[in-house]
This record gives structure tokens, sequence and C-alpha cells, in this order.
């Protein structure tokens, strides 16, 4: 088979300084370098064992027929994000056709769980690239609205939910990703808000592991799992070997007692993942703020009151996050020029003044 692969090329030079400066290169990466890097990665025109979801939609993008295999892939071209956003654009041939095609069923999964009351949120989001040792620092606004990664991420989340489905129907124990409905009505906020995810996140009950099938509310999913990054995410390794094995028509190699220690394991090593990259990001936002220009002013975004006193405001230079001391109202999603008071990377701080 030939398929496209979507996703920044593999910076091999940048995972190893990572590995001692724990530098944002996106991704962290659980396996040795020759597992993640080559025989595991999608490189152009190499055989590679995959586990392949095949779906049949109707017209609406409802779910007609699903099968899991695993099989033997080989890519045929690989892509940027940037590169597929411009064939959807205005590419031709068959690369940009397929692509079209597969924009048009995410779009109509989109609407299949948005009238199921999933949750759709975009804010804005950068990504830094620290090369030569923190030399050099680069913030590359991601956008939120591109065709390519909603394309990828509602590939991802189909799977996910076919596969929890897949494993719920054959009695397989696997990991499920849950989330319950909030407890209070949200508030109104309108689509395309600024602020949007900073208004709702607190309403919101955080996701969470468990081995029963559940609603994943944010989603508009009855149960999902997450199975499609094998590479960086163990739990996703474990939920490919339980079906992979039922596929082959072997027994699952982990039992309900089993998944529990992974289960606890997992759950510990997320939150330690999710709290490490939220301290690099923000420690190397705050490092290319320091070395910024002080003396122009710079563009920021109110998030919400600081429960300390002033705001919350986000910079769009870069995306980092510091206290706004402005005794004026201020609503979330405001725009506004502010000056730098006082940048510490290494103590995390950054304090803000409204512009003169």
């Amino acid at each position: 088979s030939s398929f496209i692969a979507m996703g920044d090329p593999v910076d091999r030079e940048a995972l190893k300084r990572a590995a001692t400066l724990y530098l944002p290169t996106g991704a962290f990466y659980m396996l040795p370098e020759r597992l993640g890097c080559e025989v595991g990665s999608l490189s152009v025109g190499e055989a590679r064992p995959a586990m392949r979801t095949s779906v049949w939609l109707d017209d609406q993008g409802r779910v007609t027929g699903y099968e899991h295999r695993r099989v033997t892939i080989r890519v045929g071209e690989r892509l940027n994000y940037e590169q597929a956003d411009q064939l959807l654009a205005q590419g031709e041939g068959a690369t940009a056709q397929a692509l079209r095609l597969l924009d048009e069923v995410a779009r109509a999964r989109a609407e299949v769980r948005r009238s199921r009351g999933a949750l759709f949120i975009s804010r804005r989001e950068w990504k830094l690239q620290v090369r030569d040792q923190g030399e050099s620092i680069q913030a590359i606004p991601l956008d939120p609205n591109s065709p390519s990664r909603a394309l990828v991420a509602e590939m991802m989340i189909l799977t996910g939910s076919l596969a929890a489905r897949d494993a719920s129907e054959r009695g397989v124990p696997i990991i499920y990703r849950t989330q319950p409905p909030p407890t209070d009505p949200l508030p109104e906020v309108a689509p395309g808000h600024p602020a949007a995810f900073a208004l709702l996140r607190r309403h919101l009950h955080p996701a969470s592991l468990s081995l029963s099938p559940d609603q994943h509310w944010g989603l508009g999913l009855e149960a999902y799992t997450q199975v499609t990054s094998p590479l960086r995410r163990y739990a996703d390794l474990v939920a490919q070997r339980q079906l992979g094995a039922v596929i082959a028509g072997e027994p699952p190699p982990y039992n309900a007692q089993e998944l529990l220690r992974v289960l606890a394991a997992a759950e510990a090593t997320e939150k330690e993942a999710k709290r490490m990259e939220a301290a690099v990001k923000e420690r190397w936002g705050l490092e290319y703020v320091r070395r910024l220009d002080q003396k122009e002013a710079l563009a920021a975004m109110v998030l919400g009151e600081h429960p300390a006193g002033g705001y919350q405001a986000q910079l769009q230079c870069c995306g980092a996050v510091g206290i706004l001391q402005d005794d004026r109202r201020h609503e979330p999603g405001m725009e506004l020029e502010v000056d730098i008071k006082t940048v510490r990377p290494d103590k995390g701080t950054l304090r803000l003044l409204p512009s003169a």
C-alpha cells in the first residue's frame, strides 16, 4: 500500500540536544533513537509494520463499518502541515485530490461529533524552536484553523473511537480515556472567541483514564482510547498490542489486573510529562522574551483575572503568559500593547505594564 504521512520531519540532532537541555522539540520520545527515529519511523519508501483502521462512512460521515488489520505499509510521500495546506488550497495531482477527499471526510466527521455535543475550541499556539545549545530561539505561530491539522485530528479521533468500540465489543482489556460532562452549564462564549479556551477550561472536568468504556464528553464520543502514537505514548503502544494480538488470533498480552498497573504508571507519567512540557515551554518562552528589544511595546491578549490581582495576559509574539498590572477593567480576549516590567526565566515570572 502507498500512504501519505503528515508531520514535522525528525531532527535527530535536536532530539539529542533535547536529552540534555530539555528543548521543546514538539514531542517527548520514550523509545531509543534507533527505534523511534529509524525502525519505527515512517520513512518514505521503507516497509513498516502498522495497524490499519479501514472505515466505511455514509454521506453524512456516520460509520457504517470498520475493521482493524495488521499490515505492512510503505509511505509514498511525506508532507509537513504547511505543504499539506498548500496542496489543499491550490494543489493539483493525485495527492491534492486525496487530501481534499480526506478533508471532506474530516469535516463530515466533525459535524457528526458536533451534533453529539462535542466541544470545539480553537486557541492560539506557538512552536518554540531552540537551536545551537540555546543560542537561537525562534517562536513560530501555529494556525489554529489549519485544514491539515484539523484533518489529522479528526482521523486520530475517529481511529481512537473505533479502537475503543472494537475493544469493548471483543471484551479486550484496554485503557480508555473518559471525560464526564460539566457539572454546571458552560458560560456562553461566541464561536471563535480568542480567549475561549481560557474562559471554558476552568468549567470542564479533566479527562481521566479508565479500564471501563465511558463517554468522552468533550469529543462527543461514547467511548475513546488513544492508539495512534505508540512511539511517544506508552498507553497507545499497550492498546495496539492488545488489539493487534486479538486480530492475529492470539490472547491479549495484558489481563485486566496487569493493565491496572499499566494504568497507574501511565497516569503518573502523563501528568509528569505534561508538567515537564509546560515547564520547558514556559522557560524558553520567557527566555525568548528576555532577549527581545524591550524598548518596543508588545501586543498581548487578556486571558482573564489573576487570583493575586491584575490580569493574565499572553504575548502574541511567542505565547508567553505573564501578569498584567493595570487598575483598568479588561475583558478576556481584549488585545492591547504592553511593556515588560520584569522577566525572570529562571523563576518563571513575567510582569507586564500597559504601554504608555
